[in-house]
């Protein structure tokens, strides 16, 4: 593939009204900060076996004092980002030249040095599980922050002058950060167990969601038809996933690293992985891939089986939230 030239990426950046990010590795000057208290807040969350997950800043809302940090530990196999926007423009977290799609530097990249004072855009960068990022606050106010990955997951830090309240303690925010966490698993499960029943033949729901949750899944997960018959897909989740066979070959990866120079690089979405590859019908050989799905974008999927066998079908986003299915076709 090629690589994308500096010049139109910044066009596209300009596009979208954002600068350019400098390359990882630059150093930021800040100020000297005041002395105070760390807190801890987590971001995301997740069953055990990770297909549960909880898109979520917990807890969402945080008192803290002039001079006191948070740091935000991720917690889930889904990557998140911490971004304060200061009423600025969000950025999109993909952008295209032409029919090349790839990951917004702004995005990935960490923006804004390690305290904030409530102007400017600062941004973790895309964490993933185990990673943390703090922020030292150092004027009163109440700023809203967002996650640059799923459109909903919003949170809110409240800085006072005169500190944190007395009541509020560490192991209180963690109390109500785990309340979270299991209000929304349960809900997730309840997601998953309603996508697992039996619908008629060949009808499979790609995903599930509400709210803060998402369920990374094929529902059901196991389907049998006989030859000749068909299997309908159906996305009902912002989320996009892809419903891909290859027959046994590796998995494409879906988002690839192209080298632009100057140790500057681009995460682009592979073509094979994001769009529509192979015929409608399937004899258990090639690689057949539906593209991107969302409930609003190539939203079903269908394919006929012409050959008897079991076949094993997989999400190119989401392999490692054990999102497969597979589909036994009879004589």
């Amino acid at each position: 593939m090629l690589a994308v030239p500096l010049i139109a990426l910044g066009l596209a950046l300009a596009v979208s009204g954002l600068p350019l990010v400098p390359p990882a590795g630059q150093a930021s000057v800040v100020a000297a900060q005041p002395a105070g208290r760390t807190w801890r807040v987590y971001n995301g969350g997740e069953s055990a076996d990770a297909a549960i997950q909880v898109n979520a800043f917990r807890p969402s809302r945080i008192t803290i004092g002039v001079g006191d940090s948070v740091t935000w530990v991720l917690d889930s196999t889904e990557a998140h980002t911490v971004t304060f926007l200061s009423g600025g423009a969000r950025p999109p977290s993909t952008l295209r030249i032409g029919s090349l799609q790839f990951r917004n530097p702004l995005v990935l990249a960490p923006a804004g040095g390690s305290v904030y004072d409530g102007t400017g855009y600062v941004n973790s960068g895309l964490l993933q599980k185990g990673d943390t990022f703090t922020l030292t606050f150092v004027q009163p106010g109440t700023y809203e922050y967002v996650c640059l990955i799923h459109g909903t997951q919003r949170g809110q830090v409240e800085v006072r002058a005169e500190g944190a309240p007395a009541e509020q303690t560490q192991a209180s925010l963690d109390r109500e950060a785990q309340d979270a966490l299991a209000r929304n698993l349960e809900r997730g499960e309840s997601l998953r167990q309603e996508i697992a029943v039996a619908r008629a033949p060949g009808q499979v729901v790609v995903g599930a969601g509400a709210g803060d949750v998402s369920v990374r899944a094929f529902g059901p997960a196991e389907v049998t038809i006989r030859v000749g018959e068909t299997v309908t897909w159906t996305s009902e989740v912002s989320t996009p996933h892809t419903v891909t066979f290859t027959s046994g070959a590796p998995l494409p990866s879906y988002w690839q690293p192209e080298a632009q120079g100057g140790g500057f690089a681009l995460l682009v979405a592979n073509p094979e992985a994001a769009t529509r590859q192979g015929g409608d019908t399937y004899d258990g050989t090639g690689y057949l891939n539906s593209g991107v799905m969302t409930n609003t974008t190539n939203s079903s999927y269908t394919l006929r089986f012409v050959q008897p066998g079991t076949y094993e079908y997989v999400c190119l986003l989401h392999p490692e939230f054990g999102m497969r299915g597979t589909v036994t076709v009879l004589p």
